[in-house]
């Protein structure tokens, strides 16, 4: 290898320490990792060198969405690109912690820290969107439900895979996959599995559309950023809160389909 094959993997592999989202092949699907991905990197080594760590960024994007969420509700149709504007320093501050704990070395708390960050965006974004354009008569009482219950919707649909994942640890997963497991188990088992050799990428489409549709990672700041933009913010809530909702609902009969099949026991 010479030397400027040399200089440029130590490069890549760097990156891939800061900004981890080609380790999985179905991270690399995801929208926001593929547009930031060359920004992210250098903005970590920065940032680090001005002495901000993990902590720091945990806590600046939580400040964001705060303060984000308070101009959505109280600041009408004059501040929201303001309040969009704090929401992305906040969704900017999510992607980079990860890599200032990498760079500069974890804390105690900064898992917790980051886990507390990403779970205020769920449940502010939605809701302070709907409550603000609710108060100043820009809808009605559906799109503002469908706001606020928007957040219970995501968190429900997450528990719900956190159950079957509790009740299959990893290992175990990897074990039926290793067996005569079908596509379409593969396909279930994709959407809490990583990733696995067996999966090809009609296994892996599933997670991949639903994290691109319904995560931050996704093209969920995309359609954020454009309807606030145009002034029709309403869309947002109603792509949002339509989504997670549906998402939860049909997760909730796969399920019990899943119980039927396994008689009581899931997968």
């Amino acid at each position: 290898m010479s030397d400027g094959e040399a200089e440029s993997a130590t490069a890549r592999n760097e990156s891939e320490t800061l900004f981890p989202s080609a380790k999985r092949r179905y991270q690399s699907t995801q929208l926001m990792n593929i547009l930031l991905r060359p920004l992210v990197v250098p903005l970590i080594r920065l940032l680090a060198l001005l002495g901000i760590n993990g902590d720091i960024a945990s806590v600046i994007g939580l400040a964001g969405y705060f303060s984000g969420a308070y101009l959505f509700i109280n600041g009408g149709p004059e501040q929201q690109k303001l309040a969009l504007l704090l929401f992305m320093i906040g969704m900017l501050a999510e992607l980079v912690d990860g890599g200032l704990a990498r760079l500069k070395g974890p804390s105690s708390i900064g898992h917790f820290l980051s886990k507390v960050v990403e779970s205020f965006y769920i449940v502010l974004l939605a809701p302070s969107v709907a409550i603000g354009l609710y108060l100043f008569g820009y809808v009605g009482l559906e799109v503002l439900l469908l706001g606020v219950f928007a957040p219970a919707a995501h968190l429900q649909f997450r528990s719900a895979i956190d159950e079957v994942t509790t009740a299959h640890p990893a290992e175990q997963l990897s074990a039926m996959l290793d067996g005569n497991a079908s596509d379409s188990m593969r396909m279930v088992i994709g959407q809490i599995l990583p990733d696995h050799p067996s999966f090809r990428f009609k296994h892996r489409i599933g997670r991949i559309v639903r994290e691109n549709l319904m995560e931050s990672s996704g093209i969920q700041p995309v359609v954020l950023v454009v309807t606030v933009i145009t002034g029709h913010a309403s869309w947002f809530v109603i792509y949002y809160g339509g989504l997670h909702i549906a998402a939860w609902l049909g997760f909730i009969v796969l399920k019990l389909l899943m119980l039927k099949r396994g008689g009581g026991r899931l997968l």
